[in-house]
């Protein structure tokens, strides 16, 4: 196949590079440099315009953290919705509000073009490894269309329904993380109130394999058990993530369903602090809130 990728960070770069040792045709556009040389050293081919992609690519495929970026590469003069045309498939990887996944699927088919969700589930060095899993959504026959690149992208995929359905699943899968991640930095905060160290409980839950295990604790455990020293880069996309689920939880459904609206809350306050990444924020703000709770 012949595969633009719009968007060469961890997900996008990552999938190119595996598309690519497949020996698929890969070319990728970025517009940073940077992304594009690490894309170009593992064998993608860069492009210096949405432009340049769309005339190399038969499938094209966006992962954008951002989503103005999103909306740019779609909707802008030089963006998908005009370059796109009806020959090509266009498959968007991103994590969205279903609203705009819907808008840009419409966009597309309005002007007689095959378009589809495929939400990701994975990080990137599962997506080097062909290891992501897909949500794919879209009419029967636009699905058809994109299944060559289904099928090559990662270990399988699945049908979630009409255009909006990949996004809510991702939202949705997203948002369970993010409450698992909401509850182990509580459990953290609550054991160091009683005088067991972070590290100790994140050490039994994991090598007791039992209800606390998750793959959630295995990759941020650690770092969440020494939350106050954690240098790790603030995550701007659970920012995102927040925003999307807290949009599918309108104020009668924020009441029926109150532990994803708790979650959703929790984001909100604590996704200010700039200076770490969401699960260290999470964490300190339960061990504040605890004391401030205690003190009084």
């Amino acid at each position: 196949m012949k595969i633009g990728i719009i968007g060469l960070g961890d997900i996008g770069g990552n999938l190119a590079a595996w598309l690519a040792s497949c020996g698929h045709e890969v070319t990728g556009y970025d517009i940073d440099p940077a992304a594009a040389a690490r894309a170009a050293a593992r064998g993608v081919t860069p492009a210096g315009s949405r432009a340049e992609l769309v005339e190399r690519a038969e499938v094209i495929v966006t992962s954008l953290a951002d989503l103005a970026a999103v909306r740019t590469t779609y909707f802008a003069e030089d963006g998908l919705i005009a370059l796109a045309g009806a020959g090509r498939v266009t498959v968007e990887c991103s994590t969205l509000p279903p609203d705009l996944a819907r808008q840009i699927t419409a966009a597309r088919c309005a002007g007689g073009g095959v378009a589809i969700e495929a939400a990701v589930i994975g990080i990137g060095k599962d997506a080097l490894a062909g290891q992501l899993y897909l949500m794919a959504a879209g009419d029967p026959a636009s699905i058809e269309r994109a299944r060559p690149f289904l099928d090559a992208a990662g270990r399988g995929w699945l049908l979630t329904g009409a255009s909006g359905t990949a996004a809510i699943a991702k939202v949705l899968n997203n948002g369970v993380g993010a409450a698992t991640l909401c509850a182990i930095a509580e459990a953290l905060a609550l054991a160091a109130h009683h005088g067991i160290a972070p590290a100790t409980l994140v050490e039994a839950m994991r090598t007791g394999a039992g209800a606390g295990a998750s793959v959630v604790l295995d990759r941020h455990g650690a770092f969440m058990a020494e939350a106050e020293a954690s240098t790790r880069p603030f995550n701007p996309i659970a920012s995102k993530d927040a925003a999307a689920l807290g949009a599918l939880l309108p104020d009668a459904v924020a009441t029926a369903l109150p532990m994803l609206a708790g979650m959703v809350a929790t984001y909100r306050e604590t996704l200010t602090d700039a200076g770490a990444a969401a699960p260290e924020v999470l964490t300190r703000c339960a061990h504040r809130r605890l004391k401030d709770a205690t003190s009084t």
